[in-house]
């Protein structure tokens, strides 16, 4: 979605000459993407515990999917350009916003490629397992795409 180019352009509410080094921007934005990817990782992981899956229930995936575009306002929030965060907190921004994000993108990424096997009939498994891997790939690619759109807000 709007993930990698918002990265980039979102910087530590801290002045520069005030902030610690783990918080200018040449670490910063790296820090920013290990949530990113702190997330992920748990997202996935968490689709582990079966109280949690939503494997049997599509249109629950279908509907977090959908609720992931709140993440756009979230991250419209935080301190882009260095113009300044309505949300004045680094926390934010890399807790709430990054970290969970991330968490989302795994759980429902990886909660549809294995419910996607249970939504088919048993012949249909292999086809919709190269599907699902096209679909990814493409949906990778659109987002990335369409995120410099939204990156030039």
């Amino acid at each position: 979605m709007v993930f990698p180019v918002f990265t980039q352009e979102i910087l530590s509410v801290r002045p520069a000459a005030d902030a610690p080094p783990l918080l200018q921007p040449a670490c910063f934005i790296p820090l920013a993407f290990m949530f990113w990817n702190a997330g992920d990782l748990a997202g996935r992981l968490l689709t582990l515990l079966p109280t949690l899956s939503l494997v049997r229930y599509p249109q629950a995936l279908f509907a977090m999917a959908l609720a992931r575009l709140g993440f756009i306002p979230l991250y419209l929030l935080c301190n882009i350009r260095g113009r300044g965060a309505v949300v004045g907190s680094d926390a934010f921004y890399l807790v709430v916003v990054q970290f969970l994000f991330g968490a989302t993108n795994g759980y429902l990424g990886s909660s549809c490629m294995m419910g996607a096997a249970e939504w088919v009939e048993v012949e249909e498994r292999e086809a919709a397992g190269g599907f699902m891997g096209l679909m990814l790939v493409g949906g990778l690619t659109t987002g990335s795409l369409l995120s410099f759109l939204a990156a030039g807000v």
